[in-house]
């Protein structure tokens, strides 16, 4: 009996950690301000925004039409697209962007999508942009992101946020994406750390991400955004983010598609964490930034550590009612565990989520999502070598 109270008393321990740690963060970013950026008369820089696209013929065409429009006098579109119809290629050459076709077969990435961008990426361009093929940048994108590299900023993750609320899943797929944005990018900021990258509506300057894709290592990273986010926190640069740049992006709307997504996501997580620790006394593993990263990944995901404190608080209402012998339930303190991680989470939740029709649609489909978490908890495969793509419509 003893080892298992000291079992549970370790799990305690740790899930508190990182529900403070949450908390914290959360506060932090719900009281700060957020960086604003007003363009300013200077010189525009040459913008490159690399868009791969991996099989997405119902969106990429009218994504790269929206970017087209944008109104930033020095900007240039490169399409690298992979498993696209012929037909979607002949209208997309008809623009005036630079369209690579790529295939990668069972090895495609999305840093060797951006890899082949980079391979005819001209010198003249300065900074480097990368979006998803769904993703449509609102008015005035560029211009911010050219201010905040006026401030001297070299690396910026924009403010990604859902496009669509079709149903219970995409509500909490944007619910999430906006607690990630409150805590671990603005958040971040607001004390002195450098914000999370996502993976799109990111912006760094050319030369270092010429840098980063010259190392073959990071083709087969599972998840590009974290070996990026990784060589600039071994290097020093900061990620600073910009909350009022609003780049819209396509939220899953099916239960199958979450599950896919979430598999990736933590296969990635996986892969990043045992790069963070092998580097543990190489050169740039000693700042704050990196530790702070190492802190980050090892976290369990909101879901699965919200699923297992509702369960022990179960097992403990259980042990109440049959009143074991020798079995003293401490379910105070996971009640006040569940208190905390809900508190940062609802803090960090914009209030446009807050209305009747999104909260009960959100609620429906919650318990479902939890279901999902779980099978793609299980249908990790580290060594997994093709790339699990989430269908856009």
């Amino acid at each position: 009996m003893w080892m298992i109270e000291w079992f549970m008393t370790a799990v305690y321990a740790y899930l508190l950690f990182n529900s403070a740690y949450l908390l914290l963060f959360a506060i932090a970013g719900r009281v700060a301000k957020g960086s604003v950026y007003h363009p300013a008369g200077g010189r525009k820089r040459n913008i490159a925004i690399f868009v791969p696209c991996y099989k997405d013929d119902t969106v990429i065409l009218g994504t790269v039409q929206s970017l087209l429009a944008q109104d930033y006098p020095s900007f240039k579109v490169f399409v690298a697209a992979e498993g696209v119809s012929d037909q979607v290629r002949s209208q997309l050459g008809k623009l005036p962007i630079e369209l690579v076709t790529v295939d990668f077969n069972e090895s495609s990435t999305k840093a060797r999508a951006l890899h082949a961008l980079t391979q005819i990426l001209p010198d003249s361009f300065e900074i480097v942009m990368v979006l998803d093929a769904d993703n449509l940048m609102s008015v005035g994108c560029l211009d911010k992101l050219n201010a905040a590299f006026d401030h001297g900023w070299h690396s910026v993750q924009l403010h990604r946020t859902a496009k669509n609320v079709n149903g219970g899943v995409a509500v909490l797929d944007g619910i999430s994406e906006e607690i990630n944005n409150n805590i671990f990018r603005k958040g971040q900021s607001a004390l002195g750390f450098s914000s999370c990258l996502i993976g799109s509506a990111m912006a760094i300057d050319a030369a270092i991400f010429r840098e980063i894709f010259s190392n073959p290592a990071i083709l087969d990273e599972k998840g590009e955004d974290r070996g990026i986010d990784r060589f600039l926190i071994q290097h020093g640069i900061i990620t600073e983010y910009v909350d009022d740049a609003l780049v819209f992006d396509e939220k899953v709307f099916t239960a199958e598609n979450f599950q896919r997504q979430r598999t990736r996501w933590y296969e990635a997580q996986i892969s990043h964490i045992g790069s963070l620790v092998s580097s543990v006394g190489k050169a740039g593993s000693k700042g704050k930034d990196f530790w702070n990263r190492i802190i980050i990944n090892q976290m369990p995901p909101r879901l699965l550590m919200l699923s297992f404190i509702v369960f022990v608080i179960a097992l403990d209402l259980i042990v109440l009612y049959l009143d074991v012998n020798g079995v003293v339930p401490k379910i105070n303190r996971w009640i006040f565990l569940f208190i905390l991680l809900c508190t940062a989470m609802l803090v960090s939740i914009p209030k446009r989520y807050f209305t009747p029709g999104m909260i009960i649609v959100a609620i429906k489909k919650f318990p479902y999502l939890i279901l999902h978490s779980f099978r793609a908890l299980l249908n990790m495969r580290p060594g997994r070598r093709e790339f699990l793509h989430t269908p856009k419509t």
